[in-house]
C-alpha cells in the first residue's frame, strides 16, 4: 500500500499545470563530498500551484526555510486553497547530508477534501517527530486534534428507530432465562442497606 501511494503522490507532484511565484535563495557549500558543510537559505513568496489531477489552486504559498550548522528549519511552509488553510513548521538536524531526526507540526484549519459529489473539509492539529536507528528513520505522528466536517445529508426520509420492537416476542434459550429471570425478580420485595 505504501508503495502505490508513494507512486501516485509522486505522479501528482511531477504534472504541476502552474507553478509561480517569488523565489530568493541562497546556498554555500563547501568540504568534501562525503560531509560537506551547508548553510543557506530559501524563500517563497505569493506562491501558487495547481496540479494537473486537481481542478484547485493552492495560492499565498509561503515557504521560509534556513539552514546553518547542520540544521535545517523550517521556519514557516503555509498555503490556502478554497476557504482552508495549512500552516507547518519545524526542524531537521543532519550529519553530513544524512537526517538525524526530525520534528514538524502542521494545522490545517477547513482545508477542504476531494470528496466527490459533496464538500468536506479537515481541521487537524498533527506532529511527527523521527528518529535515526540501525534500521533507518523511525518515528511517530501524533494527530492532537482531527476532526472531518462532512456536510448535512438531506434524504427528505425520517429514520425509524432501532430499539427494541414492542411487536417482536423472542422464544430463544436465552430470551427465555432472562424472562424467568426478570419474573423471579418483580416476585421479591425490594430491599435495601445501609
Amino acid at each position: 500500500t505504501t508503495e502505490i501511494y508513494t507512486l501516485s503522490l509522486h505522479a501528482l507532484f511531477r504534472s504541476p499545470r502552474l507553478f509561480k511565484g517569488t523565489l530568493n535563495a541562497g546556498i554555500d557549500a563547501h568540504g568534501p563530498r562525503s560531509g560537506p558543510t551547508v548553510q543557506g537559505f530559501l524563500k517563497l513568496d505569493d506562491g501558487q500551484l495547481a496540479l494537473a489531477a486537481d481542478a484547485r489552486v493552492y495560492h499565498d504559498i509561503k515557504i521560509d526555510v534556513a539552514m546553518q550548522n547542520g540544521v535545517i528549519t523550517l521556519r514557516d511552509a503555509e498555503g490556502k486553497v478554497q476557504d482552508g488553510s495549512v500552516k507547518a513548521s519545524g526542524q531537521a538536524k543532519l550529519a553530513g547530508l544524512t537526517p538525524q531526526s526530525v520534528d514538524l507540526k502542521a494545522v490545517a484549519h477547513k482545508f477542504p477534501i476531494p470528496t466527490g459529489t459533496f464538500g468536506a473539509w479537515l481541521d487537524a492539529t498533527v506532529t511527527v517527530h523521527g528518529a535515526e536507528t540501525e534500521d533507518g528513520m523511525s518515528g511517530t505522528v501524533v494527530v492532537e486534534k482531527g476532526t472531518v466536517n462532512l456536510p448535512k445529508l438531506e434524504t427528505g426520509k425520517k429514520l425509524q428507530p432501532t430499539g427494541p420492537l414492542e411487536d417482536v416476542k423472542f422464544v430463544n434459550a436465552k430470551a427465555k432465562h432472562e424472562a424467568a429471570e426478570k419474573a423471579k425478580a418483580a416476585k421479591e420485595p425490594a430491599t435495601a442497606e445501609l
